[in-house]
C-alpha cells in the first residue's frame, strides 16, 4: 500500500500514531544528512515487521511511503496506544 506521514524530527522516542486522520510518525534523529529518514524507516520495518520504502518527501516532512501492509492493519497499528 501507499501512504502519506508526517514525520516529527527530535522527538523523545520512536512513535506511530495518529494526529486526526492523518498518519504521524515521531523520530528521535534530527533532519539532517537522511537521519530521520533512515530511522523512519529502519523503526517502521521493525515496528510493522514488512518492507518500507521511501517514495517522496525526502527532505521534507511529509512523506510517501509504500508498506507491504495493508492499510487496515497498518490503521490499526497507529491507533493503537504505546506505539
Amino acid at each position: 500500500m501507499i501512504i502519506e506521514v508526517s514525520v516529527v524530527p527530535n522527538s523523545s522516542g520512536f512513535r506511530l500514531g495518529m494526529h486526526g486522520s492523518r498518519y504521524e510518525v515521531e523520530v528521535r534523529s534530527r533532519p539532517e544528512k537522511g537521519r530521520a529518514n533512515t530511522e523512519l524507516v529502519l523503526g517502521l520495518e521493525k515496528l510493522l515487521g514488512c518492507r518500507v520504502r521511501l517514495l517522496r518527501g525526502a527532505s521534507g516532512r511529509r512523506k510517501l511511503l509504500e508498506v507491504d501492509m495493508h492499510e487496515d492493519e497498518f490503521r490499526r497499528l497507529a491507533q493503537s496506544p504505546g506505539q
